[in-house]
Order: structure tokens, then sequence, then C-alpha cells
């Protein structure tokens, strides 16, 4: 509660969600298994990774400069890095819908390949190859009670997804989405990203204020 307005403020791991930049074909794939059934994984997984390497060799199921023009696009890939999760938008075989369901999950910001297992969420997790959402769930919920009573997570219960996580925790990068609703019902939403590493002074990696939302007369009856 605030003065005239109330406060909600979400802070999230940046380590604990799948780097578009760095992660491994195989983690991609499995993420998108697992938000957008009906996709072809491997042909977006490939067409991503086309955009962001630095040759115009496509991939097997991939794209370079010669199939977007071919596809009647007036661009290609950059062959550089994401600079922003929504940068997957103008990728070939990307839609907005995809990119929305899609960006919870992903980051340009942990510039690491495996994935925290303190923070992931159970939908990162079985995006891993050989975890079943089933597995993902119950490891998650274990986790969580572990770590809310101080006791040692035993990280062997996720089987062979070891080389894709990372079990640390030392994770510095944060995601903040912040809501601020006024009285008059209109809500302001910001979302940043910034780094915190002890004995430093902390780094705003990404600032983004979203436009603003008001609730009707009718909505609020």
């Amino acid at each position: 509660p605030w003065p005239g307005a109330s406060v909600t403020i979400r802070v999230h791991s940046e380590s604990g969600r799948i780097d578009l930049n760095r992660a491994p074909r195989e983690l991609l794939i499995g993420l998108i298994q697992q938000i957008l059934s009906d996709a072809d994984a491997e042909t977006l997984v490939d067409t991503a990774i086309d955009w962001r390497d630095t040759n115009e060799q496509p991939r097997a199921d991939g794209a370079e400069r010669t199939d977007y023009a071919r596809a009647g696009y007036n661009y290609g890939p950059t062959n550089r890095p994401f600079n922003s999760v929504h940068e997957l938008s103008q990728v070939m075989g990307f839609d907005r819908d995809a990119v929305e369901a899609l960006a919870p999950y992903l980051t340009v910001h942990s510039r690491r390949g495996r994935v925290d297992a303190v923070s992931a969420e159970p939908i990162v997790l079985a995006a891993i190859p050989g975890i079943s959402r089933a597995e993902a769930e119950a490891f998650a919920e274990y986790r969580d009670a572990a770590l809310a009573a101080g006791e040692e997570v035993n990280y062997k219960e996720l089987g062979n997804g070891g080389k894709f996580l990372d079990t640390r925790g030392n994770h510095y990068v944060f995601s903040l989405d912040s809501d601020i609703g006024l009285a008059d019902g209109t809500t302001l939403r910001e979302h940043s990203v910034v780094e915190i590493r002890p004995g430093r002074q902390y780094r705003v990696l990404a600032r983004e204020l979203l436009p603003a939302t008001k609730i009707t007369e009718d909505e609020s009856q």
C-alpha cells in the first residue's frame, strides 16, 4: 500500500530463464515444444539460431538472407546476438502471439548457456531433454519446500538433465516488473532488468515503460 496508490513488484531471476543467445539448440527446441505444441520446433529454432549466428550459411531447417528475400521480406538476419527477446518477432516463422507466449521463459541477459536450477520454473525445467512436465513440477515443489526450510536440495532428482543446469545459485541478474495502481483505476507498468553483484554498484541493463491501462466502470462492476 502507498498513499493514493498500490505498488506491486515481482522479481524473477533472469538466470532461471533460457538465454536466447547462449542456450543450446536442444533447450530451445524443448521450450517451444512445451509452449507451442503445434509448431515445428526444429525449424523455428534453426531459423532463430541463423538470426543470431555470424555467417550466411543456413542451418538444415533455418533461413538466411536469401531465404528471407525469396519469402518477400525486405530484411534478413542481423547475424548478431538478439538485443531483446521481442526481437524474436522479426525472425521468420515467429508471430507476435508466439513471442508473447515464449517471452516469460526467455532472456538475453543471463549470458549463460545453462539454466539456474535454483530459480527455474517448471516449464523451463521441462524443456530439458529427458525431463517430463510432471517430473519438473514435482522437482520444483520439492526444491521450493527444501529451500524454504533451509535444507540442501538434491539436484540428482533431475537425472541426466545436469548438463543443461547450473546448480551453484550464484545468479546476479534480475527482472523487476512493477505495477502502480492509482486511485482512479489507472495502472502504470514498468519492466526493468538489473544486475546486482556483491560489492558493486547495481547496473540497469534494460528498462521499459509499458502502456498504462485503466479499469472502466463496466469492468470494475
